[in-house]
């Protein structure tokens, strides 16, 4: 096991701050992708990310502090990288839309760890507005809010930042 900090970050240039690691998880192995920060590794997330393993796939970005006027262009490209490969992974499109209401489902059902007690007793005072549609809840998510939803987990870590608290 390897501690996320002892992972390399290539400096050559300020665009390379960051790495996307992808966690497929199944019942019986755990696969792990690193990807640099290099836009030239686009291409392999063929191999991290495809229809089979989409379900239980885990998107991890780590963003260093170094240089913290970078990271939401750092995020946006790589974002924008992962969105325009699972678009071209040609899912099925009822199966996309179930991943994205997945993913808003688990946006307003997160607790943190220790506060679960007072999250239950928020969710049942402030409920987040629901629609009922063809004998299915929706959420209705507050405007601009997951505009391109990836349907995917997805972790952002921000290393480096001892420094600067």
């Amino acid at each position: 096991h390897r501690d996320l900090h002892s992972f390399p970050t290539r400096r050559s240039s300020d665009l390379l701050h960051i790495q996307l690691i992808v966690v497929f998880v199944d019942s019986s192995h755990l696969s792990i992708y690193v990807l640099d920060g290099s836009p030239e590794h686009a291409p392999l997330l063929q191999f991290a990310i495809n229809p089979s393993c989409i379900d239980s796939t885990l998107v991890l970005l780590t963003v260093s502090y170094e240089q913290p006027w970078l990271i939401l262009d750092q995020l946006k490209h790589w974002l924008g990288l992962l969105h325009d490969h699972l678009d071209n992974l040609n899912l099925d499109h009822d199966r996309r839309q179930e991943l994205g209401r997945q993913s808003v489902r688990r946006w307003f059902e997160y607790t943190e760890p220790g506060e679960e007690i007072d999250a239950a007793i928020t969710k049942a005072v402030a409920s987040p507005v629901r629609e009922q549609a063809a004998g299915e809840e929706l959420i209705s998510l507050p405007p601009g809010v997951l505009t391109r939803n990836l349907g995917l987990e997805l972790v952002v870590v921000v290393t480096k930042v001892g420094g600067f608290l």
